[in-house]
């Protein structure tokens, strides 16, 4: 990149995306009745649940990256972490 500063804002605001478009698939976050089985569904720990899978593979495949860069180059590297 020309720009880490630019690029790390980048990630940033892809970050938000992720988190916006992957948390709000559920449409809702007050609990609501399942109309087939009668059992009240709480949809705020399945965004939670939503959330915490989106960051942990994100930061998985970004220490990855970050890892085989080290271990091809020998150096660390920001924006390879960015890039995985």
């Amino acid at each position: 990149p020309h720009s880490v500063p630019f690029f790390i804002l980048g990630l940033f605001v892809l970050w938000i995306g992720f988190l916006s478009f992957n948390g709000g698939s559920e449409l809702r976050v007050s609990p609501s009745i399942d109309e087939e089985t009668g059992e009240v569904v709480d949809h705020a720990s399945k965004i939670a649940a939503v959330y915490i899978n989106t960051m942990l593979s994100g930061a998985g495949g970004g220490l990855s990256a970050l890892f085989v860069s080290f271990y091809l180059t020998g150096k660390w590297n920001l924006v390879d972490c960015g890039t995985g």
